[in-house]
């Protein structure tokens, strides 16, 4: 039995499928979204996310749900855009510990003004071994995987 799997695109969507972009539709019933690709399982990334925002160069970056599968690992200084808005390079570490969708949030609050937040979505799909090659988006980096520990096997002799 054979199945079709296609990505799908927005219409309009113009932007480099290789780069890591955060996009954003414009409803006010989805939040902007970064898919960082198609992630191998046991595997752990670090994945580089430009956040652009309206908050201004004082901000917070947290992740609400503390959980197994995203991590804030570094975030550089807010820099001035050319357009107005500021930009905050975030690395996430994101670790894939089962197949399916990965969709957590990040939040970027104002240093300045307590009224001010925006959420981002982070997605990835995570896939096992047998179901074909990874695709990573430039800025997303394998920085380890899980391997099986051989000597946990009964039958396994280390002479």
């Amino acid at each position: 039995m054979s199945t079709n799997s296609h990505v799908r695109f927005a219409e309009g969507t113009h932007l480099d499928p290789d780069k890591l972009h955060v996009t954003d539709d414009g409803s006010q019933y989805h939040l902007p979204e970064a898919h960082i690709g198609f992630l191998r399982n046991h595997h752990t990334y670090h994945a580089d996310v430009p956040i652009k925002h309206g908050l201004g160069s004082d901000v917070t970056v947290t992740v609400p749900n503390y959980n197994l599968y995203v991590r804030i690992n570094e975030v550089q200084p807010t820099t001035a855009s050319e357009d107005g808005e500021y930009v905050t390079p975030v690395q996430l570490e994101v670790k894939t510990i089962k197949e399916g969708r990965i969709r957590e949030k990040v939040l970027v609050h104002s240093g300045t003004d307590d009224s001010k937040s925006m959420e981002i979505l982070i997605t990835a799909q995570v896939m096992e071994a047998n179901q074909g090659n990874p695709l990573l988006k430039d800025g997303v980096h394998v920085v380890s995987h899980e391997v099986e520990d051989e000597s946990e096997w009964p039958g396994h002799s280390s002479h």
